[in-house]
């Protein structure tokens, strides 16, 4: 009887196909998941303020998204409406009178340390809008579905130790 060696399944032909299946596979199936993807730049505050936004607020399509529970805003979203440019999300909700506005920037500046304006750039970085956030260990991503259109996450927790 032939004693089996360390590497005896190692050479084995089918366990080799099939390894390379899997990892082709792999691949294939991650590969939906990268793509264009946009980004968050702080704004500065020289070119924007969260006020001149609140002022202007009919130059915008404004949506908010709740963190963490319901009646509790996180984030707003600024789509200028003068561009040819779009941005879509899942769970954002829009926000139709300046009013509405006013209470949801208060209620943000209320709950949070230090809110944040951010521009939102294409992967091209090309410019789409405004997003003001609330949390600081909060994470959106965005992602390019056509030339003109970013699409916005919901607003999600930041686990510890992934940035």
């Amino acid at each position: 009887m032939a004693s089996k060696g360390i590497l005896s399944g190692a050479l084995d032909p089918k366990k080799h196909r099939r390894q390379h299946f899997v990892a082709f596979l792999s691949v294939v199936l991650l590969s939906g998941c990268f793509g264009p993807y946009g980004k968050l730049k702080t704004e500065s505050g020289e070119k924007m303020t969260i006020r001149e936004l609140q002022e202007n607020w009919e130059d915008y399509s404004i949506y908010y998204a709740d963190w963490r529970t319901v009646g509790d805003p996180g984030g707003l979203l600024f789509d200028p409406k003068s561009d040819n440019k779009t941005l879509t999300s899942d769970r954002w909700m829009k926000v139709e009178d300046q009013r509405t506005l006013s209470q949801l920037i208060n209620s943000i500046q209320a709950k949070s340390y230090s809110p944040r304006l951010y521009q939102i750039l294409g992967p091209d970085n090309r410019f789409y809008g405004y997003m003001y956030l609330g949390p600081t260990n909060v994470r959106v991503f965005t992602k390019t579905i056509d030339s003109n259109s970013l699409w916005v996450s919901d607003l999600q927790p930041r686990k510890l130790g992934v940035r």
